[in-house]
């Protein structure tokens, strides 16, 4: 996909309205947790100061009077009882800290995964639900990456870090506030020189991680592809001996994935070794500088101070690395959120809420279905028409056989009729009614039953396959069997152990070619339509097995009208009209 030059931040907001309202609120709810965790982070370096000057000098609490104030509502008088009191104070301060972090932490990855998981089911949604010629013009394994691999990415990448960046923001503004309080000139050379460390550091690595968020966007992709071709073509790879070339081509966009993310990966570590040593070096001169202010004054103030911006400036390291690794995440993350956000984009003359058969009821067909001077060119090839001209007319209940060469349009005249594709000129008619896309298509469509050239079958049961499409506990068992009977597959399916609920595997590959096919056939038998459509979905049975079916089909009770297409003429010399498609042309075959 193409990339493009938007700040990451533009592509963040546009992640928005894609969270639920369940996630919006759960989003604000960390917010006012990242101020609570502030506050205990505060309270325990606050809390240091009187700890510390207890036990060194303990009459310069009388400086603190919040503090002298609590020591008198509470009755203490000893010191002992006053460093008991101070010691509790500061531990459940740092309890109190160490709890919200933890509770943040878990909410954090719970929201973070939680919104990727919307996203990713969003995605889904919209691609199947989108208009059939996107899915021809689309490499699934595109779709396939995104849905796996990528929105998981965002959840690491984009919605985590944007998490710990709100938690390090707030967190930086409590403490920075509190050092000023205590030294403000420090607090200035403190955040001016580490922050300064890692602005240089952003700027020096900046051109190479959005380089690498480039690289793993399109690696995703070709990992999934190569991965899927090589073992989809299992047969054919073993055949032609190619196990060399796939694992070559695998382990090219693997390497580039994996060095990618190294790059960011080390991009987003190394700073911290490198801030950790310069922080130790600033803080030594800043404290050199500190006493050396102060004349030579070592009191007890003077160290319980000093402890608190040491405690501040431990708490501060780990939240400014925090920072600056979601910033590097979600620089690496910009091709992939890029990605993302394109199939987000709500389709375009869908079936996505265009059909609620409670509510809409069902486009009939009573009558006859009427093409009327229809021509079709696909988009990637409009100065070559596929279909030219094309009149036809089927009545309820006929029987029409469609012939001609590979690749003379014979399934794109069925895809059209089905309303996967819109012609590029011309009409088609249901009962008079247009077929118009995002209108009536889907009402359309649940008249029809279809048995392609490839049967498609889920790793699942001979029941769930066939019921396709409908939940397997409200699956009617009798007309499971009588379609069986009609495919002659009752006997094969009754000898299994398992009967219905054999699980046929993944592409069906526990079944022959021929068995497969007669699946596809009974489930669209199932569905008990008003059109059948079949594209040479007969082609791997025997010529018995395929009379003994075509004649089971010319009888069935509900008489559907029945377009088959066949390149073998004598499957349909009992057809009403035989049809054929040659150079884009329709033409009535005599007889």
């Amino acid at each position: 996909m193409v990339k493009t030059n938007k700040h990451i931040l533009t592509h963040i907001f546009k992640l928005w309205p894609f969270v639920s309202r369940n996630k919006k609120l759960q989003f604000y709810g960390y917010a006012f947790l990242t101020s609570i965790s502030a506050l205990a982070d505060l309270l325990s370096i606050g809390a240091l100061i009187p700890f510390i000057m207890v036990f060194v000098e303990p009459d310069k609490l009388q400086n603190i009077s919040i503090i002298m104030t609590i020591i008198e509502y509470c009755n203490l008088t000893t010191d002992r009882e006053i460093q008991l009191f101070l010691c509790v104070i500061f531990t459940l301060a740092v309890l109190l800290s160490g709890v919200v972090k933890i509770s943040l932490a878990w909410f954090q990855s719970r929201l973070s995964y939680g919104v990727a998981a919307e996203l990713a089911i969003t995605i889904y949604k919209y691609s199947l639900h989108r208009p059939y010629e996107y899915h021809l013009n689309t490499n699934t394994n595109d779709i396939v990456s995104t849905i796996a691999n990528k929105a998981n990415i965002v959840a690491d990448n984009i919605i985590h870090p944007v998490l710990s960046f709100l938690l390090a923001f707030v967190t930086l503004i409590a403490i920075a506030s509190l050092l000023v309080l205590i030294n403000p000139i420090i607090t200035a050379l403190i955040f001016s020189l580490i922050g300064g460390a890692y602005v240089a550091i952003s700027l020096v690595v900046r051109s190479r991680v959005a380089v690498a968020s480039i690289e793993i966007a399109t690696s995703f992709d070709s990992v999934m592809r190569n991965i899927r071709e090589g073992l989809e073509g299992i047969r054919y790879v073993m055949l032609t001996g190619a196990q060399s070339l796939f694992v070559k081509a695998h382990s090219e966009s693997e390497i580039k994935l994996r060095m990618s993310q190294a790059n960011i990966s080390f991009a987003s570590l190394f700073p911290r070794a490198v801030i950790e040593s310069f922080a130790l070096l600033v803080f030594a001169w800043v404290i050199f500088w500190f006493f050396g202010s102060a004349g030579g004054d070592s009191s007890a103030s003077l160290i319980a101070i000093v402890g608190a911006i040491v405690m501040a400036v431990q708490r501060l390291l780990p939240v400014a690395q925090q920072a600056y690794f979601g910033w590097t995440k979600l620089s690496g993350a910009q091709g992939i959120i890029e990605d993302t956000l394109e199939y987000l984009k709500e389709p375009e003359n869908s079936t996505l809420n265009t059909f609620q058969p409670s509510k809409l009821g069902v486009l009939k067909f009573k009558e006859k279905i009427v093409i009327k001077d229809v021509c079709f060119s696909y988009k990637r090839n409009t100065d070559t028409p596929v279909l030219r001209g094309v009149n036809l007319e089927i009545s309820r209940s006929s029987k029409i056989g469609i012939t001609g060469p590979s690749g003379s349009g014979k399934s794109t005249l069925l895809d059209l009729v089905m309303g996967f594709l819109d012609p590029t000129s011309g009409k088609i008619l249901i009962d008079g009614v247009e077929l118009k896309a995002g209108s009536n298509i889907r009402s359309w469509q649940s008249n029809i039953s279809l048995v392609p050239q490839q049967i498609y079958l889920s790793d699942s049961s001979i029941l769930s396959n066939i019921a396709f499409g409908y939940d397997e506990d409200s699956a009617d068992l009798d007309k499971i069997e009588e379609v069986l009977k009609i495919t002659q597959l009752y006997d094969f399916v009754d000898s299994l152990q398992d009967k219905y609920f054999y699980c046929v595997g993944e592409g069906g590959k526990n079944l022959s070619h021929g068995q497969r096919q007669r699946i596809g056939i009974a489930r669209a038998l199932y569905r008990d339509s008003d059109l059948l459509v079949i594209d040479e979905g007969t082609s791997a049975l025997d010529r018995k097995t395929q009379s003994d079916v075509i004649n089971q089909l010319n009888m069935l009770k509900n008489r559907p009208a029945i377009i088959m297409v066949a390149h073998r003429v004598e499957i349909l010399e009992n057809y009403d009209a035989i049809y054929e498609v040659k150079d884009g042309y329709l033409t009535r075959l005599p007889g």
